[in-house]
C-alpha cells in the first residue's frame, strides 16, 4: 500500500467504473479531491504486479475521518484486500486522533456493510436519493475511544 498520486486517477478511474457502474465519480471529482491531498484528503493505493488493485480515500473534517470512497477491483475481491484497506483506516485514525469515523453505503450492499459491521461500525442515518433519484445510502459510524 503506498499514498496515491495524482498519475493514479486514470487507474482509479478504471476501477471506479467497474465497481461502481453509472454512480462512479467523474475525472473532475477526482481531480478536485486530489487537489486537496495533503490538506484535507488521504488517498491510498494497493498494487499487485505494478497495477493498481485497491484504493481508499477519506476526508478529514474536525475530528472525524470520512471514508468517502474505497474500492477493490472486481479480480481481487474477497482476498483480504478490504481489510487492509480498513486496518490502515483505523490507523490513520489514531494518528490524526479522530473521534469518529464515517461513511456512506448502498443498503444493498451486504458484504460491504458486514465488513464495516466487523469493524464496529453502526448505522445510524438514512441518505434519501444520495446516490440518485430512489437511491439511497445508510450513514455508518464508528465511534473511536482511548484515541
Amino acid at each position: 500500500m503506498r499514498d496515491a498520486a495524482h498519475s493514479d486517477i486514470p487507474d482509479i478511474l478504471t476501477i471506479e467504473k467497474q465497481v461502481f457502474g453509472t454512480e462512479a465519480w467523474s475525472r473532475e471529482v477526482y481531480e478536485s479531491e486530489f487537489s486537496l491531498l495533503g490538506y484535507s484528503r488521504i488517498y491510498k493505493v494497493i498494487e499487485e504486479n505494478n497495477r493498481i488493485v485497491a484504493y481508499f480515500g477519506i476526508a478529514i473534517v474536525d475530528g472525524t475521518l470520512d471514508i468517502t470512497t474505497i474500492a477493490v477491483t472486481p479480480s481481487h475481491q474477497r482476498k483480504g484486500l478490504a481489510c487492509l484497506m480498513m486496518d490502515e483506516i483505523l490507523k490513520l485514525a489514531r494518528d490524526y486522533e479522530a473521534k469518529t469515523l464515517m461513511l456512506d453505503v448502498k443498503p444493498e450492499n451486504s458484504a460491504a456493510i458486514g465488513l464495516y459491521q466487523k469493524y464496529g461500525f453502526e448505522v445510524v442515518g438514512l441518505r434519501r436519493n444520495y446516490y440518485g433519484p430512489s437511491k439511497d445510502a445508510l450513514t455508518m459510524q464508528k465511534v473511536l475511544q482511548n484515541v
